[in-house]
Protein backbone atom coordinates (compact mmCIF):
# COMPACT_ATOMS: atom_id res chain seq x y z
CA UNK A 1 0.00 0.00 0.00
CA UNK A 2 1.41 3.37 -1.03
CA UNK A 3 -0.19 6.46 0.50
CA UNK A 4 2.48 8.93 -0.59
CA UNK A 5 0.25 10.39 -3.35
CA UNK A 6 -2.50 11.03 -0.80
CA UNK A 7 -0.32 13.51 1.09
CA UNK A 8 1.91 14.74 -1.73
CA UNK A 9 0.37 18.19 -2.17
CA UNK A 10 -0.09 18.96 1.52
CA UNK A 11 3.33 17.70 2.61
CA UNK A 12 4.96 21.15 2.20
CA UNK A 13 2.28 22.68 4.45
CA UNK A 14 2.67 19.99 7.11
CA UNK A 15 6.46 20.15 7.07
CA UNK A 16 6.33 23.93 7.44
CA UNK A 17 4.62 23.63 10.83
CA UNK A 18 6.73 23.39 13.98
CA UNK A 19 4.20 20.88 15.30
CA UNK A 20 1.61 19.22 13.02
CA UNK A 21 -1.23 17.37 14.76
CA UNK A 22 -3.71 15.04 13.03
CA UNK A 23 -6.74 13.04 14.15
CA UNK A 24 -6.08 9.36 13.36
CA UNK A 25 -9.66 8.14 13.12
CA UNK A 26 -8.88 4.53 12.24
CA UNK A 27 -7.33 1.55 13.95
CA UNK A 28 -4.16 -0.17 12.76
CA UNK A 29 -5.49 -3.62 13.55
CA UNK A 30 -3.76 -5.51 10.76
CA UNK A 31 -5.39 -7.53 7.96
CA UNK A 32 -8.09 -8.08 6.90
CA UNK A 33 -8.41 -4.36 6.28
CA UNK A 34 -11.86 -2.90 6.81
CA UNK A 35 -13.75 0.22 5.81
CA UNK A 36 -16.93 1.68 7.26
CA UNK A 37 -18.32 1.15 9.83
CA UNK A 38 -15.44 -0.50 11.75
CA UNK A 39 -12.15 0.65 10.30
CA UNK A 40 -8.81 -1.13 10.10
CA UNK A 41 -6.19 0.56 7.93
CA UNK A 42 -2.78 -0.67 6.78
CA UNK A 43 0.17 0.42 8.92
CA UNK A 44 1.47 2.16 5.78
CA UNK A 45 -1.20 4.86 6.21
CA UNK A 46 0.22 6.01 9.55
CA UNK A 47 3.78 5.75 8.24
CA UNK A 48 2.93 7.88 5.20
CA UNK A 49 1.19 10.48 7.36
CA UNK A 50 4.25 10.64 9.59
CA UNK A 51 6.55 10.94 6.57
CA UNK A 52 4.33 13.72 5.19
CA UNK A 53 5.01 15.81 8.28
CA UNK A 54 2.56 14.85 11.02
CA UNK A 55 4.31 14.99 14.40
CA UNK A 56 1.42 13.92 16.65
CA UNK A 57 -1.66 11.72 16.25
CA UNK A 58 -4.67 12.19 18.49
CA UNK A 59 -6.68 9.00 18.95
CA UNK A 60 -9.64 9.64 21.25
CA UNK A 61 -12.50 9.28 18.76
CA UNK A 62 -15.57 7.15 18.23
CA UNK A 63 -13.68 4.61 16.09
CA UNK A 64 -10.89 3.84 18.57
CA UNK A 65 -12.46 0.48 19.51
CA UNK A 66 -13.57 -0.54 16.02
CA UNK A 67 -11.48 -3.73 15.93
CA UNK A 68 -11.81 -4.68 19.58
CA UNK A 69 -9.13 -5.21 22.21
CA UNK A 70 -6.56 -6.65 19.81
CA UNK A 71 -6.96 -3.78 17.34
CA UNK A 72 -6.82 -1.18 20.11
CA UNK A 73 -3.54 -2.45 21.52
CA UNK A 74 -1.98 -3.11 18.13
CA UNK A 75 -2.67 0.50 17.11
CA UNK A 76 -0.73 1.77 20.14
CA UNK A 77 2.14 -0.61 19.47
CA UNK A 78 2.41 0.32 15.79
CA UNK A 79 2.45 4.05 16.55
CA UNK A 80 5.17 3.47 19.13
CA UNK A 81 7.17 1.46 16.60
CA UNK A 82 6.83 4.30 14.07
CA UNK A 83 8.24 6.73 16.62
CA UNK A 84 5.32 9.13 16.37
CA UNK A 85 3.84 10.87 19.41
CA UNK A 86 0.20 10.09 20.21
CA UNK A 87 -2.36 10.70 22.93
CA UNK A 88 -5.99 10.16 23.93
CA UNK A 89 -5.86 6.36 24.27
CA UNK A 90 -3.80 4.37 26.77
CA UNK A 91 -2.90 0.78 27.60
CA UNK A 92 -3.82 1.27 31.28
CA UNK A 93 -3.96 3.83 34.09
CA UNK A 94 -0.19 3.70 34.62
CA UNK A 95 0.37 4.52 30.94
CA UNK A 96 -2.01 7.48 31.21
CA UNK A 97 -0.46 8.74 34.45
CA UNK A 98 3.00 8.64 32.90
CA UNK A 99 2.17 10.19 29.52
CA UNK A 100 -0.84 12.48 29.96
CA UNK A 101 -1.14 15.27 29.17
CA UNK A 102 1.21 14.96 26.22
CA UNK A 103 3.88 17.62 26.77
CA UNK A 104 5.51 19.09 23.67
CA UNK A 105 8.55 21.38 23.58
CA UNK A 106 9.52 23.43 20.56
CA UNK A 107 11.36 26.73 20.04
CA UNK A 108 11.33 27.50 23.75
CA UNK A 109 7.60 26.80 24.02
CA UNK A 110 6.15 24.26 26.48
CA UNK A 111 2.79 23.02 25.21
CA UNK A 112 0.31 20.63 26.82
CA UNK A 113 -1.92 18.67 24.42
CA UNK A 114 -5.10 17.02 25.70
CA UNK A 115 -7.57 14.84 23.77
CA UNK A 116 -11.12 13.55 24.41
CA UNK A 117 -14.08 11.95 22.64
CA UNK A 118 -17.83 11.98 23.24
CA UNK A 119 -18.01 8.19 22.92
CA UNK A 120 -16.98 4.98 21.15
CA UNK A 121 -20.08 4.10 19.09
CA UNK A 122 -21.67 2.28 22.00
CA UNK A 123 -18.73 -0.09 22.50
CA UNK A 124 -17.71 -0.52 26.13
CA UNK A 125 -14.06 0.25 26.85
CA UNK A 126 -12.54 -3.00 28.15
CA UNK A 127 -10.31 -2.80 31.21
CA UNK A 128 -7.53 -1.89 31.63
CA UNK A 129 -7.63 0.19 28.42
CA UNK A 130 -8.46 3.89 28.63
CA UNK A 131 -10.00 6.18 26.03
CA UNK A 132 -10.43 9.73 27.28
CA UNK A 133 -14.13 10.62 27.42
CA UNK A 134 -15.77 14.04 27.66
CA UNK A 135 -16.78 14.17 31.31
CA UNK A 136 -16.93 17.55 33.12
CA UNK A 137 -15.31 16.21 36.30
CA UNK A 138 -12.50 14.55 34.33
CA UNK A 139 -11.92 17.68 32.24
CA UNK A 140 -11.64 19.87 35.34
CA UNK A 141 -9.29 17.43 37.08
CA UNK A 142 -7.07 16.98 34.01
CA UNK A 143 -6.83 20.71 33.42
CA UNK A 144 -5.96 21.36 37.07
CA UNK A 145 -3.18 18.77 36.82
CA UNK A 146 -2.04 20.30 33.54
CA UNK A 147 -1.96 23.85 34.92
CA UNK A 148 0.24 22.61 37.77
CA UNK A 149 2.89 21.69 35.21
CA UNK A 150 2.95 25.34 34.11
CA UNK A 151 2.89 24.93 30.33
CA UNK A 152 2.98 28.03 28.14
CA UNK A 153 -0.13 26.87 26.30
CA UNK A 154 -2.85 24.28 26.83
CA UNK A 155 -4.42 22.90 23.65
CA UNK A 156 -7.47 20.64 23.86
CA UNK A 157 -8.34 18.48 20.85
CA UNK A 158 -11.83 17.08 21.08
CA UNK A 159 -14.17 14.74 19.20
CA UNK A 160 -17.69 16.14 19.61
CA UNK A 161 -20.77 17.61 17.97
CA UNK A 162 -23.34 16.26 15.53
CA UNK A 163 -22.31 14.65 12.27
CA UNK A 164 -22.92 16.72 9.12
CA UNK A 165 -24.25 19.72 11.06
CA UNK A 166 -22.48 22.87 9.87
CA UNK A 167 -23.03 24.80 13.11
CA UNK A 168 -21.94 23.87 16.62
CA UNK A 169 -24.60 22.83 19.11
CA UNK A 170 -25.25 23.97 22.68
CA UNK A 171 -23.37 21.05 24.18
CA UNK A 172 -20.23 21.99 22.26
CA UNK A 173 -20.59 25.60 23.46
CA UNK A 174 -21.03 24.41 27.05
CA UNK A 175 -17.94 22.19 26.90
CA UNK A 176 -15.90 24.93 25.21
CA UNK A 177 -16.75 27.38 28.00
CA UNK A 178 -15.91 24.79 30.64
CA UNK A 179 -12.53 24.15 29.01
CA UNK A 180 -11.71 27.86 28.72
CA UNK A 181 -12.85 28.52 32.29
CA UNK A 182 -10.42 25.83 33.46
CA UNK A 183 -7.36 27.02 31.62
CA UNK A 184 -7.50 25.86 28.00
CA UNK A 185 -6.04 28.31 25.47
CA UNK A 186 -7.11 26.62 22.23
CA UNK A 187 -9.76 24.03 21.38
CA UNK A 188 -9.61 22.13 18.09
CA UNK A 189 -12.63 19.98 17.26
CA UNK A 190 -13.39 17.05 15.00
CA UNK A 191 -16.15 14.48 14.30
CA UNK A 192 -18.93 16.29 12.35
CA UNK A 193 -17.18 15.55 8.98
CA UNK A 194 -18.03 19.08 7.82
CA UNK A 195 -16.42 22.39 8.68
CA UNK A 196 -17.97 24.24 11.62
CA UNK A 197 -17.24 27.84 12.70
CA UNK A 198 -14.00 29.17 14.11
CA UNK A 199 -14.63 31.44 17.08
CA UNK A 200 -12.14 33.92 18.49
CA UNK A 201 -12.50 35.19 22.04
CA UNK A 202 -11.12 38.53 23.27
CA UNK A 203 -10.88 39.94 26.76
CA UNK A 204 -12.74 43.19 27.37
CA UNK A 205 -9.58 45.20 27.91
CA UNK A 206 -7.46 43.80 25.09
CA UNK A 207 -7.53 43.57 21.32
CA UNK A 208 -5.35 40.44 21.40
CA UNK A 209 -6.91 37.02 21.02
CA UNK A 210 -7.31 35.33 24.38
CA UNK A 211 -8.90 32.02 23.38
CA UNK A 212 -9.78 30.25 20.15
CA UNK A 213 -12.07 27.35 19.28
CA UNK A 214 -12.34 25.51 15.97
CA UNK A 215 -15.60 23.61 16.34
CA UNK A 216 -14.85 21.20 13.48
CA UNK A 217 -12.05 20.88 10.94
CA UNK A 218 -14.18 18.80 8.57
CA UNK A 219 -12.66 15.88 6.65
CA UNK A 220 -9.05 15.51 5.57
CA UNK A 221 -8.60 12.07 4.01
CA UNK A 222 -11.96 10.37 3.58
CA UNK A 223 -14.23 8.67 1.07
CA UNK A 224 -17.13 11.06 1.71
CA UNK A 225 -17.94 12.94 -1.49
CA UNK A 226 -21.23 14.75 -0.91
CA UNK A 227 -21.35 18.54 -0.65
CA UNK A 228 -19.72 19.93 2.52
CA UNK A 229 -18.36 16.45 3.39
CA UNK A 230 -15.81 16.42 0.58
CA UNK A 231 -13.16 18.55 2.26
CA UNK A 232 -11.93 20.31 5.35
CA UNK A 233 -9.32 22.73 6.59
CA UNK A 234 -5.76 22.65 7.81
CA UNK A 235 -5.82 25.14 10.67
CA UNK A 236 -2.68 27.16 11.41
CA UNK A 237 -1.96 28.87 14.73
CA UNK A 238 1.09 31.01 15.47
CA UNK A 239 1.84 31.27 19.18
CA UNK A 240 4.13 33.76 20.88
CA UNK A 241 5.77 34.12 24.27
CA UNK A 242 7.67 37.18 25.48
CA UNK A 243 8.76 38.63 28.80
CA UNK A 244 5.49 40.56 28.85
CA UNK A 245 3.19 37.66 28.18
CA UNK A 246 1.97 35.05 25.72
CA UNK A 247 -0.83 34.62 23.23
CA UNK A 248 -1.96 33.83 19.71
CA UNK A 249 -0.06 36.00 17.25
CA UNK A 250 -2.18 34.97 14.27
CA UNK A 251 -4.28 32.14 12.93
CA UNK A 252 -5.78 31.02 9.65
CA UNK A 253 -6.48 28.01 7.50
CA UNK A 254 -5.85 26.28 4.23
Amino acid sequence: YNYEPVFRYVKPLLEKADIAVGNLEVTLAGPPYKGYPQFSSPDALAAAARDAGFDVFIQANNHALDRGKKGFMRTLNILDSLGVAHTGTFADSADRAAHYPLMLQKNGMYIALLNYTYGTNGLEIPKPYIINRIDPALLRADLARTRARKPDFIIVTIHWGEEYQRLQNREQEYVAKLLFDNGADLIIGSHPHVIQPVKLFYTADSSSIENLVVYSLGNFVSNQRAQYKDGGILFHVNLYKTAKGKGIASCGYT
